[in-house]
Parts: C-alpha cells; sequence; structure tokens
C-alpha cells in the first residue's frame, strides 16, 4: 500500500507543478533599459548633468544616424575590421534592416575600402571619445551600444569577445518581441 501511495505522488506532483507552472506561470526575459534607475537623481558626467532615467536625446540620435528607421541600432567604437566583418554576417543572418541597423563610428582619416557592412559614421578623434563616453555611457572595454528608437541605451558589449556578441543578439531577440 506504501508503495502505491509513494509512487501516485511521484507521478502527480511533477504532472501538478507542470500544469501549475503552464496556467499561471509566465516564461519570458525582459532586457530593461540602463540607465533606468528609478528616481530621478541627477548626475555630473563630462561636465553636464546626467538625469536618471536617462535617455540618449533625439538630437544627438538624429545627426548621428540621419535617416535610421530601424527598431534596434548598434554603433561600433572598434576598429577592427575583420572583427565588424564577422559580427555583422551574424547579425545580418538573423535580422532584417529593419530590425538592427550597424553603424561604425570612425575619425575623418582615410578609411580605406571595406567590405564589412557597417554605415560608417565620420567623427574627429576627441568628437568620438566625447561621444563615447558622455553620450552612450560606455566605459572599460565595451565598445558597442545597443539603442531602440526612444533613444534608451539597451547594451553595452565588447566586440571581439564571442559571449558579449552571443549576448548581444539574444537580447535583441528578447527586445524585438516586445516591439
Amino acid at each position: 500500500m506504501k508503495k502505491a501511495l509513494l509512487m501516485a505522488v511521484a507521478m502527480f506532483l511533477p504532472i501538478s507543478i507542470f500544469l501549475f507552472l503552464k496556467f499561471f506561470g509566465k516564461n519570458e526575459f525582459v532586457v530593461e533599459p540602463l540607465f533606468q534607475q528609478n528616481d530621478s537623481t541627477s548626475v555630473l558626467l563630462c561636465n553636464k548633468p546626467i538625469t536618471y532615467p536617462y535617455k540618449i536625446a533625439i538630437q544627438q540620435l538624429d545627426t548621428l544616424l540621419e535617416n535610421n528607421k530601424a527598431t534596434l541600432t548598434a554603433l561600433s567604437f572598434s576598429d577592427d575590421e575583420d572583427r565588424l566583418k564577422d559580427f555583422a554576417e551574424r547579425v545580418q543572418e538573423k535580422f532584417t534592416k529593419s530590425e538592427i541597423s550597424l553603424y561604425q563610428v570612425k575619425s575623418d582619416s582615410l578609411i580605406p575600402n571595406r567590405t564589412s557592412k557597417f554605415e560608417i559614421i565620420r567623427l574627429d578623434k576627441a568628437r568620438i571619445e566625447e561621444v563615447k563616453s558622455c553620450v552612450f555611457l560606455l566605459s572599460g572595454l565595451n565598445n558597442l551600444v545597443l539603442v531602440d528608437r526612444e533613444g534608451n541605451i539597451r547594451g553595452q558589449y565588447q566586440l571581439g569577445n564571442l559571449d558579449e556578441e552571443d549576448r548581444l543578439l539574444v537580447e535583441t531577440t528578447i527586445i524585438l518581441k516586445k516591439y
């Protein structure tokens, strides 16, 4: 009798947990925008106040991205052309141009003939550092930023690190499900 009762519980318990989670559980991931602290604090960065929740002013994006209509925009501050090409191919295998657009921010120096699928944004070197740290708030080894069309920074990544690139692809998929 004890074996039958134990067997019934052993079968009923996983089935009941599965059914409970099926009807009442939510199995989804959310990628929250960065720099969205709940309070309206203000900090001084790059000699200007930055107020949280932080959004990139649309004028700043418009001057950089002129006619961009994509849902998400990835901007790279890397000079590694081979890595950019490989990453662009991975992105374009998975997403359309209306879902994500790719830009590389480079200095005004001569740009060699290239096969990368990144659009080029030309700025002088001082302006690149200012945009990188003061507008997109990149620090450390991060050299790639993902921005949505509302001006929220959705992620910061290190181009050249395969795990970081994979994280960007996964997070892009999750974000695009919400749009």
